[in-house]
């Protein structure tokens, strides 16, 4: 017998049309039939509370009778929780939408762990004087000896909105562009939003514009800070663990002490030794079980970020109710039942996922970030011929975010954007390697506006590798000669 189950699709989208979107949400199962239903396009806007609106008229149509509710978006995933505590039959409705709001705002996730738990932060107003607030920063960093990160309070899902910087000339040269963005999102986006369902009195800070400074935990000098990917199923207060995965690797490959970071995730995380792959568990479990106790969590997703030191010290970076999409074709080839939508889809009909179970299968996935300030058409930077042959072969995958005839970067501004990942598995990490760094010289029309460089170091650290071949400088040649 067929099961259905109908999906309301939340903007905004990871990939820009929703097509692309079902293309990734539809399954392959003879015993399912799915049916999505989304906002249409004339309403979405930045506005969100016009799409909160148009949601709801959604729901409230006996006829689309939705079961469950998806958004690749963060930011979309704070109208996911409001829709769910309006909406009963919702079961995928994870926290309240007052608890989804403090875990996605990187400054109130350190009052909702703990600042022993979460990275040093300090929330600037970006309505205070500049000068003080550069004053305040100096306080702040004294006595730290780290490179300096700006962040956006809240996340951008496919535009970087962060910049390291070791000095005031960096900070002033990319402080303008980036706090357009951050105002940007915050005028447009969140303040409508937040007036009418945040309490001003119990959160009067939000109701300004900041941005956020940490310091940079570096993968290249001691103590080797590895960024670590942990994501979790919440089943009737029951955590059903996925595997971990590398948010970027060191180069040279699997050595303790990296000379440079190469901009690739791995599925399952080949880069813990079991001592710090227990320890970062034993971590995320605990946040879990605190989120569980204390702030209604129940059912839905939950993924995680963590910096873990080679001292096997863990920070928390940030928490994400809901899978990243660029991860869903990886956990999919490289366990049995490790599909978060197959999990989510469960978690609607009201019955337990299935715990992930690991085939031996590693994959190594690239996330494709341009930066320029030039206007492009997007067949001129992908070859998409590639894209078509591409979805015959069951160990590559190319996810893009637009269509052939897409104008990027119509006003000409600059700007660091992803455009999709590609996926690549190989039984040695050499061949990963080789297999992913192959696919994007033969996939990318234009490599050097896509540095092969982490997405956060975009703005600063682009030249350690060649945008063409992906082969390291010559300084990094001779580093490694030294070492």
């Amino acid at each position: 017998m067929t099961q259905t189950n109908r999906i309301l699709y939340i903007p905004f989208y990871y990939e820009n049309h929703f097509d692309l979107t079902l293309n990734r949400l539809i399954t392959n199962e003879n015993s399912a039939e799915y049916r999505v239903f989304t906002v249409d396009k004339r309403f979405v806007t930045n506005d969100l509370n016009l799409i909160l609106s148009v949601c709801r008229r959604i729901l409230s149509d006996k006829q689309t009778d939705i079961q469950l509710i998806i958004s690749d978006s963060q930011i979309g995933q704070m109208i996911v929780a409001k829709l769910a505590e309006e909406y009963q039959r919702i079961r995928n409705r994870g926290m309240k939408f007052l608890n989804i709001f403090k875990c996605m705002n990187r400054y109130l996730l350190t009052e909702v762990f703990g600042r022993d738990e979460c990275i040093p932060t300090l929330m600037v107003d970006m309505t205070n004087d500049a000068e003080e607030n550069k004053k305040a920063i100096e306080i702040f960093f004294a006595d730290m000896k780290f490179d300096i990160f700006v962040k956006s309070t809240y996340a951008f899902d496919e535009q970087s909105s962060s910049f390291r910087f070791q000095n005031w000339q960096t900070f002033d040269d990319m402080f303008d562009t980036y706090v357009k963005l951050y105002q940007e999102q915050y005028y447009d986006s969140l303040l409508p939003l937040f007036r009418i369902y945040i309490p001003k009195n119990r959160y009067s800070s939000i109701m300004k514009p900041n941005y956020l400074i940490q310091p940079f935990f570096d993968l290249i000098t001691y103590p080797h800070w590895r960024l670590v990917i942990a994501n979790a199923c919440i089943y009737n207060h029951e955590i059903i663990m996925w595997p971990l995965v590398d948010g970027y690797c060191g180069w040279p490959f699997l050595t303790d002490r990296p000379l440079a970071i190469l901009p690739i995730l791995v599925c399952p995380s080949r880069q813990l030794s079991n001592e710090q792959e227990n320890s970062v568990y034993n971590h995320f479990r605990k946040h879990l079980n605190h989120l569980i106790n204390n702030y209604n969590l129940r059912f839905g997703w939950i993924e995680c970020s963590y910096f873990v030191s080679c001292t096997n010290e863990i920070r928390l970076i940030s928490l994400k109710p809901t899978c990243s999409a660029y991860l869903t074709n990886g956990f999919d080839a490289i366990a049995q039942y490790g599909n978060p939508i197959h999990a989510l889809i469960d978690l609607s009909n009201h019955q337990r996922p299935r715990t992930p179970i690991l085939n031996g299968k590693t994959v190594y996935i690239y996330r494709l970030w341009m930066k320029t300030k030039q206007k492009y058409f997007f067949n001129d930077l992908i070859d998409t011929k590639l894209v078509k042959r591409i979805k015959s072969q069951s160990n590559h995958c190319i996810r893009l975010r637009f269509h052939e005839n897409d104008i990027l970067n119509e006003y000409e501004r600059l700007i660091c954007i992803e455009i999709g990942f590609i996926q690549v598995s190989g039984d040695y990490h050499e061949i990963g390697l080789a297999n992913l760094v192959e696919l994007r010289l033969n996939l990318l029309k234009k490599p050097e506006i896509f540095p092969f460089v982490h997405h956060s170091l975009l703005s600063t650290h682009g030249d350690q590798f060649d945008p063409i071949t992906c082969l390291p400088s010559n300084e990094l040649l001779n580093q490694f000669e030294k070492a």
